[in-house]
């Protein structure tokens, strides 16, 4: 786990505080249109998220389904 409305980047659920297993990949999706479908009818998504937009050179990502998965060290840099 790591990042993203639910999780922080070191797989600490937002809401309980409680720590899952760390990954070296994050999750996103591959537009903002993917993002909006993603999150349709998604309920207590946390008031301080917000959508980021990142260039990830394609042969770093892994589309799995609806998302993408790459890298951690692209966001944290």
């Amino acid at each position: 786990m790591g990042g993203g409305p639910f999780f922080t980047l070191d797989g600490v659920q937002r809401r309980t505080g409680v720590q899952l297993p760390s990954s070296d990949y994050v999750f996103g999706c591959s537009s903002e249109e993917d993002l909006n479908k993603y999150f349709n009818g998604v309920k207590d998504i946390p008031i301080e998220c917000k959508v980021v937009v990142r260039n990830v050179p394609d042969e770093m990502a892994v589309i799995t389904g609806d998302q993408v998965m790459f890298p951690k060290h692209i966001v944290r840099g």
